[in-house]
């Protein structure tokens, strides 16, 4: 009835959205590479260069890192979901009687 590729987007929804511990940031205020969150270089204009530390367990390159989202609040990275949900519960009821109108020979 669905797509595997659906259900694969769904189960991994936590996994994409799930924050890194912990990131390495490079900045002019400091030598080399240290270990940093989000509120130490979110609104620091001297960190040039974020990246997350994969070396952790439950740490992924993820929409997070693709999008970001590293100083968006849990707020709107929740609406992430909401909104794959929202547009699930918004979807079914119409594409049922269209599949039964135009699906069904």
């Amino acid at each position: 009835m669905f797509d595997l590729s659906f259900f694969i987007v769904l189960m991994s929804l936590s996994m994409l959205t799930k924050a890194p511990k912990e990131y390495i940031c490079e900045s002019t205020a400091h030598d080399g590479s240290y270990s940093c969150q989000p509120e130490d270089f979110c609104n620091d204009p001297s960190v040039f260069s974020v990246k997350p530390n994969l070396e952790l367990a439950d740490s992924y390159d993820n929409w997070i890192i693709s999008f970001n989202l590293q100083c968006a609040s849990k707020a709107d990275i929740g609406l992430i979901g909401s909104s794959f949900f929202i547009g699930w519960v918004t979807l079914i009821p119409l594409v049922s009687p269209l599949a039964d109108k135009f699906g069904r020979g």
